[in-house]
C-alpha cells in the first residue's frame, strides 16, 4: 500500500494475507509480524480464518511465573 497521506499499515494484514492466497492458493498457517499488526481486529480475523498470529496474548501477564512460561 503506497499513499502520500498518513495511514496506519496495521490495517493491511487481511489484505496482504488474501494477496498471499492469490499467489499460493491457500492462506498461511502462521503470520509473524510487527506489533503494529497485533490489533484486536487482526486477531479476530486470524482466528476466523484459523491462522496463528505470532503475538503475545492480550491483557496483563499472570503473576505466577509458571503460568507465564
Amino acid at each position: 500500500h503506497l499513499d502520500w497521506n498518513a495511514f496506519h499499515e496495521g490495517s493491511d494484514l487481511p489484505k496482504q494475507a488474501m494477496l498471499y492466497r492469490e499467489r499460493t492458493g491457500f492462506l498461511p498457517e502462521r503470520i509473524l509480524c510487527d506489533k503494529a499488526y497485533h490489533s484486536r481486529e487482526n486477531r479476530a480475523w486470524c482466528k476466523e480464518n484459523n491462522i496463528e498470529l505470532g503475538a503475545p496474548p492480550v491483557g496483563r501477564p499472570p503473576k505466577d511465573e509458571n503460568e507465564r512460561k
